[in-house]
């Protein structure tokens, strides 16, 4: 399936763009959270130089804006879809990421809600630097979205 998933990946452009996200929304719907990793990791690494332009990473290359417009809509989900945010978590868990959480849900300009799951379910991975990115990163408004939860919920 990743190899599968890497020619869908490889061959996207901007004339078949919708065509190839249909293949791919149904070959990660047919493969799980597996195959949701490496999609959601390989993304990360195609469009690591437009988020993050002065901190180079080895192995990337110029940025590919379809790639880029498949990892957006997969982190302003976040918004939307409570799980993804314990999503994109576990397929940052893997460590071979080294990046500044604020700094990314910054980017894509998450509102406080998604930006305080995606923080709150990078404290729960195993990698440890990204569980302390999680814990130092906390937002503003972490304890307000907190207790605004528990007030509902009570």
């Amino acid at each position: 399936m990743n190899t599968q998933l890497n020619i869908l990946l490889s061959t996207i452009k901007e004339n078949n763009f919708d065509i190839q996200v249909e293949k791919i929304g149904k070959l990660l719907n047919e493969n799980g959270m597996e195959l949701f990793e490496a999609y959601f990791r390989r993304l990360l690494n195609s469009s690591w130089p437009h988020i993050f332009p002065h901190t180079p990473r080895p192995g990337t290359g110029p940025a590919n804006a379809e790639s880029y417009r498949l990892l957006e809509s997969e982190v302003l989900k976040t918004s939307s879809e409570p799980q993804q945010a314990e999503k994109i978590a576990t397929a940052l868990d893997s460590g071979d990421f080294d990046l500044d959480i604020a700094a990314f849900a910054d980017h894509f300009s998450l509102d406080p809600v998604a930006k305080t799951a995606l923080v709150l379910a990078c404290r729960s991975v195993a990698n440890t630097a990204l569980r302390s990115r999680g814990t130092k990163n906390n937002t503003p408004n972490c304890g307000l979205v907190r207790l605004e939860l528990t007030s509902v919920f009570t």
